[in-house]
């Protein structure tokens, strides 16, 4: 029995594949985009369904390139603090969107932000206290590095005065000495790997559904899930995909510090058109608002301290060489500039050590070659593992980066995957990266247009639940570079603005490439997924102010509508 075809019209359809729209058609058989062209399309396929969709923009839908999924659903139950501008007031929220909640359950949350309270003081155990005696609280902040806590959640944790900090973490404490209810880095994630462990698979599996929702109510149909803390639920995934209930697309990255092996065997296990193993990930620091970033130089307000890696840097090299070798992409969190240093370092180094590999292993074939004519019943090596396979290696987050590294993104072909709405989002001229960078180092802060200059590939994510997971926001913030309240006049380091069409292909196009997908998503072509989204207006006939309100219409996944207002 013949596809059903479906035809889309719309005199706004941005294909990706140039920077101005298109009048015209998309024609969907199946799961494929079908074709792509003038609105006479659809007079080809009688009897097809037309969906006539105006002036609102037509795409390919998005693909966030950094999530955190499990993490991610499960804070959005419980509640997002972003908008508290006070510790009494985040607490007193949280009360009221869970006061209805059963005290036996884990209440997880996050999004908090002390910089916007009075003070910018850390919060403290007491005030969750207050309003949850009885029900563990775990709140992460809204970089996802650090934690609030109440003393029901730390008497659980067996956390108290006389337990030591982990390296790379911290349980700041009171004038007594007792855990104050804020834990930092390794500290808060110790506690979150304990947390996830109490939840039963069922329960998690519920959390990616409900991501699922959320997702494609955002135009997204893609995502990459980056571990933290060591959690990656492959094996849920697995489950899920084998049901055929997996309705997202999934690209996972594993703990770096996983046996190869093991990584490799993932890797070959998890090829499916929703599950697919990516890669690697790993933390080379922290972020510098919580002083764990790793500067070249020392911070403004903390004379002669840079900061500390959060990993050994020889480990990094080694283990690096060694998942190049083996065809296996990484990842590398840096958010200090002094991170983005030695990770293009390691990069380097692990290029190199590859070419290396191939140059020896290219004599070891002429030699085998030489022995085969001289011996018929000689066998032919195997490959050595990665060979000729094409690395996709990245470096997250960048928000601080020093000029003189960028014309190495190019030419190491490392990508910058970025996310724009971690820029100031509010009360630009208080942001704390003033006082700690610096305005010189700040203005070096997200360089997306340098980036790109220099021959970066830019691959746009959210980083939810650290932000929202609206990609609009996104494009606004790296479109305009304004804050919500539209701070600073003529933007943020403007001449690091992003035309709408680039950002728009860092979102999708980009984000696939990174995920060695760019075959069968990213661009509306003949032959690819009908993985589409439209929009509820023409985004190319709107101010770039405008572009943060924007909304979308319809979400389709393999041709199907997901989403639809």
């Amino acid at each position: 029995m013949p596809e059903k075809i479906k035809i889309l019209l719309s005199n706004s359809i941005f294909t990706g594949l140039s920077d101005r729209p298109i009048s015209g058609a998309v024609a969907i058989s199946g799961t494929s985009i079908l074709c792509v062209g003038p609105k006479e399309i659809a007079t080809l396929f009688p009897g097809a369904e037309i969906l006539e969709y105006g002036d609102r923009t037509i795409m390919p839908s998005f693909h966030d390139a950094h999530v955190h999924l499990i993490v991610g659903a499960m804070s959005a139950k419980g509640g997002f603090l972003r908008d508290d501008n006070t510790e009494e007031a985040a607490a007193k929220h949280l009360f009221e969107m869970n006061k209805n909640g059963k005290a036996s359950e884990w209440l997880l949350g996050g999004g908090w932000n002390q910089y916007r309270w009075p003070g910018a003081n850390l919060p403290v155990k007491e005030s969750l206290d207050k309003y949850f005696p009885a029900r563990r609280v775990f709140l992460l902040n809204n970089e996802c590095h650090g934690a609030w806590v109440n003393s029901r959640t730390l008497e659980y944790l067996g956390i108290d005065k006389d337990t030591p900090d982990p390296e790379f973490g911290e349980i700041f404490r009171d004038k007594e000495g007792s855990p104050s209810g804020y834990l930092h880095e390794n500290a808060g994630y110790d506690a979150l790997i304990r947390i996830l462990d109490d939840i039963p698979e069922k329960q998690l599996g519920e959390y990616v559904k409900a991501f699922e929702k959320l997702a494609f109510s955002n135009g997204i149909t893609a995502v990459s899930d980056m571990q933290v803390a060591g959690i990656m639920p492959y094996g849920l995934y697995e489950e899920m995909d084998r049901k055929n209930d997996l309705g997202i697309r999934v690209h996972y990255y594993a703990p770096f510090k996983w046996d190869t092996k093991k990584l490799l065997g993932l890797k070959n296990k998890h090829k499916s058109k929703f599950l697919q193993f990516g890669g690697t990930k790993e933390f080379v620091d922290g972020t510098p608002m919580g002083y764990t970033g790793l500067l070249c130089e020392p911070y403004c307000d903390r004379p002669g301290f840079c900061g500390s890696p959060a990993i050994d840097l020889k480990y990094l090299r080694e283990k690096s060489c060694e998942l190049e070798a083996a065809g296996i992409d990484i990842r590398l969190h840096c958010c200090g500039d002094g991170a983005v240093k030695e990770s293009l370092d390691v990069f380097e180094k692990a290029k190199s050590f590859n070419e290396k590999a191939k140059s020896f292993n290219e004599k070891a074939k002429s030699f085998n070659e030489k022995a085969q004519n001289l011996n018929k019943k000689a066998q032919t090596p195997s490959k050595p593992p990665g060979q000729n396979l094409q690395r996709r290696h990245a470096i997250e987050h960048l928000e601080n980066t020093r000029p003189v590294e960028l014309h190495r993104f190019g030419e190491l072909g490392v990508i910058a995957s970025v996310q724009p709405e971690h820029l100031p989002r509010h009360d630009f001229y208080n942001h704390p990266f003033h006082t700690i960078l610096g305005e010189d180092r700040m203005r070096w802060s997200w360089p997306f247009n340098s980036l790109q200059n220099a021959g970066a590939r830019l691959a746009f994510g959210s980083d939810f639940s650290v932000v929202e997971i609206n990609p609009m926001r996104g494009i606004f913030r790296a479109v305009t570079r304004l804050s919500d309240e539209f701070e600073p006049e003529g933007g943020f380091a403007p001449m690091e603005k992003l035309s709408l069409s680039d950002s728009l292909r860092a979102y999708t196009y980009g984000s696939a490439y990174l995920n060695k997908r760019e075959n069968d998503l990213g661009t509306l072509e003949s032959g690819k997924c009908a993985d589409i989204v439209v929009l509820d207006c023409d985004i190319f006939d709107i101010s770039p102010e405008d572009l943060i309100n924007v909304k979308i219409t319809a979400t389709f996944l393999d041709g199907d509508v997901v989403y639809e207002t």
